[in-house]
């Protein structure tokens, strides 16, 4: 054969080889450099695995630099001996090979797939099927759960950041890092992102707006196009339709943010259509209040794992009022 029937070995006629690309004769030669020594096979599989990895892996894509991640992932392939096979004409297989590998960067991030070809990095899913569920991150971050929603995050965090995919609603207390944001997609490509702080996320797709409220620190909440920085005891809220936010700043927003968790409700001389207002949030009831001149007196009562029965019947005796219920609310008349 005449030299030009040559080229050198090296990862792109392996990509041919593992995409069945070469022709019968020279996939053989392949199947026969595999038996030749380890250091062979152990070529083969880590270029297998990369190519594999760009199906198995489902990570939130991240902005990366694909010339400078390829050069970082071909540096993992040891190509330091010049080893030639023969093929029948020339194929562009390299060119194939860089394309598919950026792609799959680009989509998996660069730190993300070296950890999965060490085999170090795993897909965690944690959901509340019944009930809260508490659970710590691998950065020491603590999550709550409320029923139904469901978390995803990868067992070990890149190097700098630490990402994670939430449905449904959470409490987060952030373990602080500077060097690593915390960063929490949710649907609509909405996400917030944060460097050490406590807040609640409710991403109920089902649901008209997507709320975030500050218990301490602060947090960026938003779209790439709109989004917000939010201090502490301040609340942003999305319209999933429009993709708009706003900031909304209410001394009653953490009771009724964070009920679901503590079970506590804390009226501290508020005014009573003020706590209807609350109590139809919290309980997703309608309270009807039949006695108008009564809305601006103020109540202080607290209630811990009480019922919505319970709350009412003692605001109705504290303030003197009936309290009905009917099929589809309750209702607070003038006694």
């Amino acid at each position: 054969m005449s030299e030009n029937n040559y080229i050198e070995f090296n990862e792109a006629t392996l990509m041919a080889y593992i995409n069945k690309e070469l022709s019968d004769e020279h996939m053989g030669m392949v199947d026969h450099w595999l038996t030749l020594s380890d250091d062979n096979q152990e070529e083969m599989d880590k270029l297998k695995k990369i190519w594999d990895g760009s199906k198995l892996v489902a990570v939130t894509p991240v902005t990366v630099d694909t010339e400078s991640a390829l050069k970082n992932v071909l540096s993992q392939i040891d190509t330091s001996e010049e080893k030639v096979i023969p093929i029948e004409k020339p194929t562009n297989f390299r060119r194939i090979f860089l394309s598919a590998a950026a792609i799959m960067i680009a989509l998996i991030g660069v730190v993300g797939l070296l950890n999965y070809i060490n085999g170090s990095v795993e897909q965690m899913s944690l959901t509340a099927s019944s009930g809260i569920l508490e659970s710590e991150l691998p950065d020491g971050t603590s999550v709550s759960l409320n029923e139904n929603a469901t978390l995803k995050y990868q067992s070990e965090f890149s190097s700098n950041e630490r990402r994670v995919a939430l449905e449904g609603e959470a409490f987060f207390d952030v373990e602080r890092n500077e060097e690593k944001p915390f960063i929490i997609d949710l649907h609509h490509e909405s996400y917030v992102k944060v460097l050490g702080t406590s807040f609640n996320i409710d991403a109920d797709d089902k649901k008209e707006f997507t709320t975030v409220y500050v218990k301490s620190g602060k947090v960026e909440f938003g779209t790439e196009k709109d989004q917000v920085t939010l201090n502490a005891g301040e609340t942003g809220v999305m319209n999933n339709l429009t993709g708009e936010v706003e900031r909304r700043v209410n001394e009653s927003e953490e009771m009724k943010s964070i009920y679901w968790k503590t079970q506590e409700l804390d009226f501290d001389d508020i005014k009573l259509s003020e706590t209807i207002e609350i109590l139809e949030d919290v309980f997703e009831v309608k309270i009807d209040l039949n006695c108008i001149e009564k809305g601006d007196d103020r109540l202080v009562s607290h209630h811990k794992d009480e019922t919505l029965d319970e709350i009412l019947n003692v605001i109705a005796t504290v303030l003197d009022l009936d309290l009905i219920q009917t099929r589809v609310s309750y209702q607070l008349n003038c006694d």
